[in-house]
């Protein structure tokens, strides 16, 4: 379904462009390569790139939720030229489970290197170990992080601003989804800070949590320093201190500049968007030493804390599936509440879909299924449908900012962070505004050592984050589900005989 709605629209936009187009063809080939899927759609034309001038600026109402489903997408999809063709590369599907795979390798094999470390190697050498070894390469790795988590964030926000402008387009179903979303994510998220307040900290960890890595010194926090330092003296030291409000205010006045601009920005426009995905390439890139740090992180934990982390791991998971559970609890509410209908029926079509999010662990991965069920299942019209939940993907990040809350707050709360109504403003504020990348745990070290709490300390959760991941996704992708539903029975565009219909 993924491959044939992306494949119709640029073997369409080949053929408009085509001198012939009653004689146009395309040649379509896939591709598969370490468990990867590709299909390229290539036509012998002159140079032609459809993925350009994607503006909402000027565009028939009837070709812009095509055009959305392009932009959306644009991530999966790459524009080349080789033997007078013009070839448009397609990322059908990603080897999710080598990455799991790996993951889960790496997992075990670092529990049974400290298990026998720990019973087999001296307390001298285990420590030599963990000082020029362990330590050191956590600490490469955070510093490789850090020199490109601010350029990333910074550029990913202005892409985003850019895209709520062209979603406002169609007018108040954009304005209304934007809105309802992010009221919901916020929640989400002061449920996620409760949640981590109530699991409570973990002192047994504090050995390994602890390095000796340059932090900010200044980890006072008040709403008026706050409020004062969000606007900086220059443009180079948010950048340097990786102080993420000022990064984030810098973004949101520039990416507004940037729409005010119009179409004498749209060269500007363009380079945002390839800055936001090559930054986020640079993360992936750095992703793929995550097993090894993994199995390192493990290695550590055992040495020091032994079996008894492993079960703390395991609280932390169940406060993951608890995320879910509640996540249906709160969709069947919205929509008793705002619907007036029996929600019963939408959540046992929800409970039952949502084994798919959570086995391919990726909102985008399953957004042909997702619109899928959403218009066979729900009634929902297909051509709001089409917009409002490629939109909603970027709003609906509740399940990744409810589980990077929870363990946020496990820290702060294991450090013994001075926590008042400031600390709780201020801390669930960057907490929203970074819940809205959707990118999880590995952004966050630059944030939480403004908080007092070693940048490496989170090193030692990314081990289990694939499997929060795996609950944070089937959440996200239900409350975006439950988001565009809502919206579109207020316009009264569900059928509701395709609803009732309990299959």
């Amino acid at each position: 379904m993924f491959a044939k709605l992306l494949v119709d629209e640029i073997f369409l936009r080949f053929e408009s462009f085509s001198a012939d187009p009653d004689n146009f063809y395309a040649n379509i080939e896939i591709k598969k390569r370490f468990g990867n899927i590709n299909i390229e759609v290539s036509s012998k034309d002159e140079p032609f790139n459809p993925l350009k001038n994607l503006s909402a600026d000027n565009i028939d109402d009837d070709d812009y939720f095509n055009i959305q489903i392009l932009k959306n997408n644009l991530d999966k999809l790459k524009y080349s030229r080789a033997k007078g063709k013009n070839i448009i590369s397609i990322k059908i599907r990603e080897a999710y489970n080598k990455y799991i795979k790996n993951t889960v390798t790496g997992l075990i094999l670092g529990i049974l290197i400290g298990f026998f470390l720990k019973t087999f190697v001296s307390f001298e050498v285990n420590d030599w170990i963990i000082e020029n070894i362990i330590d050191s390469l956590q600490i490469i790795f955070i510093n490789a992080l850090t020199m490109v988590i601010a350029p990333m964030i910074f550029f990913s926000i202005i892409d985003g601003i850019i895209n709520i402008s062209d979603a406002t387009y169609i007018g108040r179903i954009g304005l209304r989804l934007i809105i309802f979303s992010l009221l919901k994510l916020a929640f989400y998220v002061a449920l996620g800070l409760f949640i981590g307040y109530i699991f409570g900290g973990i002192p047994e960890f504090l050995p390994i949590l602890k390095d000796n890595s340059s932090l900010d010194e200044n980890t006072s926090v008040s709403i008026r320093n706050l409020i004062v330092n969000i606007i900086p003296s220059d443009l180079v030291t948010p950048f340097n201190r990786n102080n993420i409000l000022q990064l984030i205010f810098l973004a949101c006045f520039f990416g507004v500049m940037l729409n005010r601009a119009g179409e004498y920005a749209a060269w500007a426009k363009d380079g945002v968007k390839f800055l936001s995905r090559f930054t986020i390439d640079v993360i992936d890139v750095l992703n793929l030493v995550i097993p090894l740090l993994i199995s390192i992180s493990m290695t550590k934990l055992m040495i020091n804390v032994g079996i008894n982390g492993l079960i703390s791991y395991f609280g932390l998971i169940l406060t993951s599936a608890l995320g879910l559970l509640i996540c249906f609890l709160i969709s069947a509410l919205l929509i008793a509440l705002i619907n007036k209908i029996l929600p019963i029926i939408f959540v046992k079509k929800a409970i039952k879909f949502s084994i798919i999010p959570f086995s391919l662990s990726s909102s985008n991965a399953c957004l042909p299924a997702t619109l899928n069920f959403c218009t066979e299942k729900l009634g929902m019209d297909e051509k709001l449908t089409k917009f409002t939940i490629p939109v909603g993907i970027q709003f609906n990040m509740d399940g990744t900012g409810y589980y990077v809350a929870v363990i946020s707050m496990i820290l702060a709360k294991t450090f013994e962070i001075d926590m008042n109504a400031e600390f709780f403003l201020s801390f669930f504020l960057i907490e929203f505004f970074m819940a809205i990348t959707g990118i999880g745990l590995i952004i966050m070290p630059p944030m939480l050592s403004s908080f007092g709490i070693p940048a490496t300390a989170v090193m030692h959760f990314i081990g289990i984050e694939p499997i929060l991941d795996m609950f944070g996704t089937a959440q996200s992708v239900i409350g975006n589900i439950t988001s565009s539903f809502i919206i579109v029975r207020l316009e009264n565009k569900v059928e509701d005989d395709i609803f009732y219909t309990d299959d």
